[in-house]
């Protein structure tokens, strides 16, 4: 999943959806310095990861769009699944989406700036950095629930993408696919709440 589906698994425990966010930062064993529950996040950024990639059902409609999007369909359902689970907020979690996310990036928005985080300083990348005030800013995971707000984040992701790709197609494929894909991500929800079972 992508930025919300990372948020959300890590419960309502902002310290832990900081270092979840994260994750996506660090490489290899870099973590293994960091802050304990930092370095926890990352982790857990990581088993989500897995678990996605590895979930069967994810993995058959993967492999079905990767004629359409090679080598990028993995990142399409990413972003499919944070659409929809946009989208469908109110079943997940009592609190508005808008709400949350404003929350979560006021915190996120003082650690980065201050160079802090669990009271103890820690310098984060300024990449990360950069992100968590375009987030901010630009809310786009607050837009996540839109067509538009997931053609946005499709066209982001394929321009920073290193090699030639067609990610920004799929809005598209989505919309002609949404029953098979809004199936397939609730088989995945059910066994991914079991799996991590978040605070609702």
């Amino acid at each position: 999943m992508n930025f919300l589906g990372h948020l959300y698994f890590s419960g309502d425990r902002k310290h832990a959806m900081l270092a979840n966010l994260y994750g996506d930062f660090v490489k290899g064993k870099k973590y293994e310095s960091f802050p304990a529950k930092l370095k926890e996040g990352v982790l857990l950024h990581r088993r989500i990861d897995h678990f996605i990639d590895s979930h069967r059902e994810v993995k058959v409609l993967s492999r079905s769009f990767y004629e359409q999007l090679p080598k990028v369909s993995n990142i399409a359902i990413d972003l499919f699944f944070d659409h929809l689970l946009a989208k469908r907020w109110h079943i997940y979690h009592s609190q508005p989406l808008h709400n949350y996310i404003d929350g979560f990036l006021t915190f996120a928005l003082d650690s980065v700036n201050n160079n802090s985080y669990d009271d103890q300083y820690f310098k984060f990348d300024p990449n990360f950095s950069y992100l968590v005030h375009r987030l901010h800013r630009d809310k786009w995971i607050q837009n996540y629930s839109t067509l538009e707000g997931l053609a946005f984040a499709a066209k982001g992701l394929s321009s920073r993408i290193s090699f030639t790709n067609q990610l920004h197609l799929a809005p598209e494929l989505f919309v002609k696919n949404e029953a098979i894909i809004s199936k397939t991500f609730e088989i995945y929800m059910q066994d991914a709440l079991s799996q991590f079972n978040p605070p609702i």
